[in-house]
């Protein structure tokens, strides 16, 4: 599917998707996009759960989002958790 084919809305999000996304990484200090990595313990500072309860990563649904590193958290992530 070429570009130029999408629907108007969709193409609208995707600049504004690709505009935060520049104006995250030019702030000073840039702000940092985290995942958690399968097998990892869960931190629940800065993940919440998705679906199931568990300690252990099995797949980062949505990264936590830092406002720069090693910084305050602007919004957390979702992890889902292996099976036990």
């Amino acid at each position: 599917l070429e570009p130029r084919q999408l629907p108007k809305p969709i193409l609208a999000y995707i600049d504004a998707c690709v505009e935060i996304t520049w104006l995250m990484c030019i702030q000073d200090p840039p702000m940092v996009i985290t995942w958690a990595t399968e097998g990892e313990v869960i931190n629940t500072n800065y993940y919440k759960l998705f679906q199931t309860s568990g300690s252990i990563v099995k797949t980062c649904v949505w990264p936590v989002l830092l406002l720069h590193n090693r910084g305050p958290i602007v919004s957390k992530g979702y992890v889902l958790p292996q099976k036990r």
